[in-house]
């Protein structure tokens, strides 16, 4: 398996607002599906860049035996209003290369920004929050590809045991959400609205055609009947997008949580064009029951 580790930094200056900077680098390195020996000691120094590793010569995507991420966040709050102010901005990318650095430099950016409130109305039990997160690919993609941990097998797709612990809505998207709750210390009902948008530079998706549909091919200028086939087709805004509601409600009795969760996602996909779905679109619901009991010595 390969190696993680990394690195965090933070730091609060308590004035008005109360200011927090923070830093955090992570690394993945070596594994059995490089061809580069890393030792332990080795992997736990590379967010302190104490060492450098070279990549070995051959296919740079199958056999990079390092990657990383770092990101930077500065937050603000205001305790008088209640309100709390964030902006977080990272890059993913292989060993970093300053020259690559000043000639493309949002090549691999993603940022997120947000604001919370508590105490709406005069009332410490309400809140709301607004966030959007943009993971895009820059203008720069179409010169020199993003390295994203989605795509690299030797780090098992960036997947743990199977569960994948990338972002939330995945690579070349972008996700907005809204919340709206109350909350005390017995009762809590969190109503939530998200919205995603995924792959939204990729132009070319996968569209299903008939038999014996009627094909004008621009360069000959002639017509055929095409056969049963899958074919790349461009020209979408946007290859999927999904809208999501929840609403989490929990009660506390004793030291039992009692939670209801419900779910409703409706998806609009490009690649459902055709496979008996001819709008493109998906929804489906999830009601969860929970009972938690908190163990205390």
């Amino acid at each position: 398996e390969p190696y993680y580790s990394g690195f965090i930094f933070n730091t609060t200056y308590y004035s008005i607002p109360t200011i927090t900077i923070g830093f955090a680098r992570a690394f993945l390195s070596g594994g059995k599906n490089t061809n580069t020996n890393i030792s332990l000691l080795e992997a736990a120094l590379l967010p302190f860049e104490i060492v450098k590793i070279e990549k070995p010569i051959g296919n740079e995507d199958m056999l990079n035996p390092v990657d990383q991420t770092f990101a930077g966040y500065i937050n603000f709050r205001f305790p008088e209003s209640g309100t709390v102010l964030f902006l977080e901005w990272g890059r993913n990318e292989g060993p970093i290369n300053i020259k690559d650095f000043i000639l493309a430099p949002n090549h691999s950016d993603a940022f997120t920004i947000g604001v919370r409130k508590y105490g709406l109305f005069n009332n410490i039990n309400l809140f709301a929050a607004i966030e959007y997160t943009n993971l895009a690919r820059s203008s720069f993609w179409r010169m020199k590809e993003t390295r994203d941990w989605l795509s690299e097998n030797q780090f098992d797709y960036y997947t743990y045991d199977g569960r994948y612990w990338g972002a939330h809505s995945g690579p070349d998207s972008d996700d907005f959400t809204f919340l709206f709750g109350y909350s005390n210390k017995k009762i809590s009902i969190i109503p939530s609205f998200n919205y995603e948008r995924h792959s939204l530079t990729q132009m070319y998706i996968f569209l299903e055609q008939k038999a014996n549909t009627k094909v004008y091919d621009n360069e000959l200028g002639s017509v055929y009947l095409s056969e049963d086939r899958v074919i790349y087709d461009y020209g979408y805004p946007y290859a999927e997008t999904k809208i999501e509601f929840k609403l989490d409600i929990r009660y506390v009795y004793k030291d039992l949580c009692f939670a209801v969760l419900y779910e409703h996602v409706k998806y609009v996909n490009f690649e459902f064009l055709g496979f008996n779905n001819p709008d493109g679109q998906k929804s489906s619901n999830v009601i969860m029951l929970k009972i938690e009991k908190l163990f205390t010595k």
